[in-house]
């Protein structure tokens, strides 16, 4: 297990391009001072999450080994091992649902430190591999979204206005969809209703995870905070196997360099 220690008072998503305190409505509260969370890494995270014998739950525990370079590694993360992707994959959700439950703040250099193998991609390529995870699980929703919300389309917006910016990388496109936020951000507080969180419907959590995307081309931390949004939504699975498949492609960009 690796043990880390968070001591800075959360911050709210608004303007904020470091720490992402998983704050999800207009006005939640986030708990500051000291917090401890313990985080099992890779493979030991899987095997107590899956106890049925699953791939990822047999994958190598060799990802954070502290002997293994940055190619071997980056090369653990190939198509030829896929059971390493998916372990890595795994874990990365895992870290998220334990934040939450936590109350910790989680950016990318957070999740690097509770994940070492993730440091061994560039801080941008990591962003970009939860945002192509992300957008990806997001569109699975889409359907729901239309049916229950057909007169608003505002995540839709916010949605294409980030695989824009995944098209074509730019300090323009990252203004351009972060101004889709507010509107995605607007549709989530009509729709999550009057109960408390855990009774919020999936489709309002596609809407919180809509403007927590189309935030991180300009705030890389709310790519993270997509990931809970999604989770949340009920794309757990989904989103462990896009991962997956995002990791290696990552990957093999890194090692080819």
């Amino acid at each position: 297990t690796l043990e880390r220690q968070v001591s800075e008072p959360g911050r709210r998503r608004s303007g904020v391009a470091g720490r992402c305190r998983f704050s999800v409505g207009t006005g939640t509260r986030s708990r500051g001072g000291v917090a401890r969370s313990r985080v099992l890494i890779a493979q030991q995270s899987v095997a107590a999450d899956n106890q049925s014998g699953s791939p990822a739950a047999r994958a190598p525990p060799a990802l954070a080994a502290e002997n293994v370079g940055r190619t071997e590694i980056l090369e653990m993360i190939d198509e030829d091992e896929p059971a390493y992707s998916a372990a890595l994959a795994e874990s990365v959700v895992a870290a998220v649902e334990r934040a939450d439950l936590d109350e910790l703040s989680l950016g990318l250099a957070e999740l690097c430190n509770q994940i070492p193998a993730l440091a061994e991609l560039e801080t941008a390529r990591l962003k970009t591999i939860l945002l192509e995870a992300g957008c990806s699980c997001a569109k699975g929703l889409e359907a729901t979204w239309e049916r229950v919300c057909p007169a608003d389309d505002a995540p839709l917006r916010a949605l294409e206005a980030t695989r824009a910016w995944l098209a074509e990388p730019s300090d323009d496109r990252a203004l351009r969809s972060a101004t889709f936020s507010g509107a995605a951000l607007e549709s989530f507080a009509r729709t999550r209703g009057a109960g408390r969180r855990p009774s919020w419907p999936a489709h309002a959590w596609f809407a919180r995870t809509c403007a927590w995307l189309a935030d991180s081309p300009q705030y890389g931390s709310q790519a993270v905070a997509a990931l809970l949004g999604l989770i949340k939504a009920g794309m757990r699975q989904e989103l462990v196997t896009e991962l997956a498949t995002q990791l290696r492609r990552g990957g093999q960009r890194n090692v080819g360099r």
